[in-house]
């Protein structure tokens, strides 16, 4: 094993020694220290609080787009509560009171910074309990829906699992009572991108025109239903992508109308497929977490991003905020997008993310999202065409074309 990485799995365990006994503690200032630098409650490292805010305002305005387009008062309602806006906002303000203390270990900042924690539970308590009931009352009419993705079966069922457990994370963490558990860590892996994937790379910066950085992972809840190691990719200003390999779907015979419209009005044959975005991965937070982890250039704060996967939660919100303007810009141009607050609740509120059902810092034991009986995901796997097999049958020229009308389309242009 490289020795960097033996350090930052040996760190992981020091550190959760060291702040466990600070919280068993009377909270002396030394103890409020340790557990702030070791065992941070909602944790969020390597997530930058100044950018997170940035990013919770541009989602508060696109929510207010999605509400302002619904046809009814009723779902105008329910798309009000989609996103946890002023939960969002206190983790910020959190984040931002913990660095502070760390920096000037005061007892004022230490005050501070528990009177934002003491915030948060308040906002997270508030925002959980208004989504969950909009939530449930939005998508009934999913009750029975199946949907299939790459790192397993999504279904209503399990969502509402999840959201319990959230919100018993919040009691746990109020009560400071058998709350913090320690997951397996996963491991960070020193390995270049494979032949495929460097292909795949060349490829999608081709179509799209953007450059960014790569970063391989050694486990997926977005690709679980494919082997890893996962490659990705972080163009800039664009969604995460996945380098293993890419999916499409052959649109020629497709009625829905967004299909037709993508093959009738952007001339495209065979649709790309990312499995790595919020409305087919709602928890696709986990996968940025350790992606960002592996850019990190401190030991100890690259620990707890691997343990708790609260990086990168400000790039996450971010590029949703900006996928639904672009999805509402489009609707209003006439491409025919459904919008409403079953759908919306369904696949687009990223709950899982946002409440950081997987972090173990707030509180939730990580409930599983998704089910994978009777090898559904593999079904689903095989209805779409892998790229190494469209490349024996169409030219070139022709899947560059399709992605980047693909990429130009999710632009909004």
């Amino acid at each position: 094993m490289n020795p960097s990485k033996l350090f930052i799995l040996i760190g992981i365990g020091l550190a959760a020694f060291a702040g466990f006994f600070a919280l068993s503690q009377k909270p002396s200032l030394e103890n409020q220290l340790i557990q702030a630098r070791t065992v941070p409650v909602f944790d969020l490292t390597g997530t930058d609080p100044e950018r997170l805010r940035r990013a919770v305002q541009s989602l508060a305005e696109a929510r207010d787009m999605l509400e302002q387009i619904q046809k009814t008062p009723e779902e105008a309602h329910l798309v009000r509560t989609l996103y946890p806006i002023d939960f969002l906002f206190s983790l910020s303000s959190l984040e931002e009171a913990r660095q502070k203390f760390i920096r000037s270990g005061s007892k004022e900042d230490g005050e501070y910074y528990r009177a934002q924690f003491a915030l948060a539970i308040a906002e997270g308590e508030k925002d959980l309990k208004n989504f969950t009931a909009s939530f449930t009352a939005a998508t009934v009419a999913y009750k029975d829906v199946r949907s299939p993705t790459l790192g397993g079966i999504l279904l209503r069922t399990h969502m509402l699992e999840v959201l319990d457990d959230i919100k018993q994370g919040f009691s746990r963490v109020k009560k400071n009572t058998g709350w913090y558990s320690t997951p397996a860590a996963a491991k960070l892996i020193d390995t270049p991108l494979s032949p495929q994937a460097r292909n795949i790379l060349a490829l999608l910066e081709k179509a799209s025109g953007r450059a960014g950085p790569t970063a391989v992972i050694s486990e997926s809840v977005c690709l679980s239903g494919i082997p890893g190691p996962y490659y990705l990719w972080m163009p800039k200003g664009g969604s995460v992508r996945a380098l293993n390999d890419l999916y499409f779907t052959s649109i020629s015979q497709a009625q829905g109308p967004s299909l037709k419209y993508l093959r009738e009005t952007l001339g495209i044959s065979y649709s790309p497929n990312n499995p790595i975005t919020y409305y087919t991965c709602p928890d696709i937070g986990k996968d940025i977490a350790l992606t960002v982890a592996t850019r990190a250039t401190s030991s100890p704060e690259q620990a707890l991003m691997v343990r708790n996967r609260g990086a990168g939660l400000d790039l996450m919100i971010e590029q949703t905020a900006l996928s639904i303007k672009k999805q509402i810009g489009l609707l209003k141009s006439g491409v025919p997008l459904d919008m409403s607050a079953s759908y919306l609740f369904f696949t687009h509120s990223a709950f899982p993310t946002l409440f950081q059902s997987y972090n173990p810092s707030f509180g939730s034991r990580g409930v599983t999202l998704r089910e994978n009986r009777n090898n559904e995901a593999a079904q689903f796997l095989a209805r779409l065409i892998p790229f190494r097999t469209l490349t024996q049958t169409v030219p070139n020229t022709q899947i560059v074309h399709d992605l980047r009308a693909y990429y130009l389309f999710e632009q909004g242009r």
